[in-house]
């Protein structure tokens, strides 16, 4: 008999195409909008037109993905009208999967399109001409144990890759929980997808406001409030959503001014909570990191961020599901395991903090040497 925590994954292999299905749409915003678009563009546009498309790139995946809420949210309210009898969420499933198809076969002829008319041989031989003139650097690659090693070692970096598996965990640790509650306040597959569609938009909306407005921040108040923004920001909504499921009590009286349970605040401030916490990285907490690389040396530098992508990235990715997998087989079902998240939610918001007024320090301290020995 498996522990009652991890039922979960008999259903899983039960509905293995549902699941299967789940995987690879998450898997799409990694391997082919972030990996294979990238990869894509740096192989086909010129150096000198990098610095003046990146940019409208990255602003219109932003638009769009607010656009893509719209339509997420007016398909999955096809309800009016329907006849007794029809199924609503299966009519909104199929416009959705009918809407994913015709996206994907754009992708396809737009692909083909500008390999087989733009990106032609005689083009992409004045890109690798142009290329030839600069020496290529041979990206460095380390082993996850090498990486685990060279952050041992090296203080300054080790607080780097805290802060990358931080942000990795306590937004694991969030999500998980806030979308179980907000399968709680909306019941219905075309409720929940439509709710899931004003969260799309808010992102994109918000992303856009943060690219402009995160540069300002960091040159204006610097690196430590920059910094410190993040961890905060999530902190606090974190906390209070938390708060929402555990101590209703305190929080009613908030609900109750706006006319709602603690149930939808908590689900409101779990949605800002997703909103913030994917705006502000774009806006604060990625270009915070990079500048810490700054006042390294060449080989830190390259060596330094090859051990935060492979040992960092991986174990913030992975940390907060790997909790959770521990605390559903220990505790039970999700709703038993929520005072231990909030728990370890807080203590690694707390670690987060700490780490950034360390790194601060030295972050400060490098600069000023750099600057002595120019």
């Amino acid at each position: 008999m498996l522990p009652a925590g991890l039922k979960g994954l008999v259903d899983v292999y039960r509905v293995w195409t549902f699941s299967l299905f789940y995987a690879m749409s998450e898997l799409w915003g990694a391997a082919v909008s972030a990996l294979m678009f990238w990869q894509f563009a740096n192989d086909v546009i010129r150096i000198g037109d990098a610095k003046r498309f990146y940019a409208h790139f990255y602003l219109l995946a932003n638009v769009f993905t607010a656009l893509s809420g719209v339509v997420v949210n007016q398909l999955s309210q096809v309800r009016k009208g329907l006849p007794e009898g029809v199924d609503p969420w299966g009519v909104s499933i199929n416009y959705l999967t009918i809407v994913m198809t015709i996206c994907g076969l754009l992708v396809l002829a737009i692909y083909f399109y500008l390999n087989k008319y733009v990106f032609n041989d005689e083009y992409l031989q004045r890109v690798a001409a142009e290329r030839k003139q600069k020496p290529k650097k041979e990206k460095l690659k380390l082993s996850v144990w090498d990486g685990i090693k060279h952050l041992i070692h090296s203080k300054y970096l080790g607080l780097i890759a805290l802060l990358v598996i931080c942000y990795g965990v306590t937004i694991n640790l969030v999500e998980v929980t806030w979308k179980g509650q907000v399968g709680r306040q909306f019941t219905t597959g075309n409720e929940y997808t439509a709710f899931m569609g004003y969260l799309s938009t808010s992102t994109g909306i918000a992303t856009i406001i943060s690219i402009f407005v995160g540069s300002i921040l960091v040159r204006k108040l610097g690196w430590r409030f920059a910094a410190l923004a993040t961890p905060v920001v999530l902190g606090a909504t974190g906390i209070l959503f938390f708060m929402c499921i555990l101590t209703p009590e305190l929080v009613s009286p908030i609900g109750l001014a706006f006319g709602i349970s603690p149930l939808f605040l908590g689900v409101l401030i779990g949605l800002a909570q997703n909103v913030l916490s994917k705006s502000i990285k774009y806006a604060l907490f990625d270009p915070t990191k990079e500048m810490a690389y700054i006042p390294l040396d060449d080989e830190s530098k390259m060596r330094g961020k090859a051990a935060v992508d492979v040992v960092a990235n991986r174990f913030g990715k992975s940390g907060g599901g790997y909790i959770q997998i521990a605390l559903f087989a220990l505790v039970g079902p999700l709703s038993a395991i929520i005072p231990h998240l909030a728990i370890i939610f807080t203590a690694f918001i707390g670690l987060w903090i700490v780490s950034v007024f360390s790194l601060s320090k030295k972050f400060e301290a490098a600069c000023k040497e750099q600057e002595t020995q120019e």
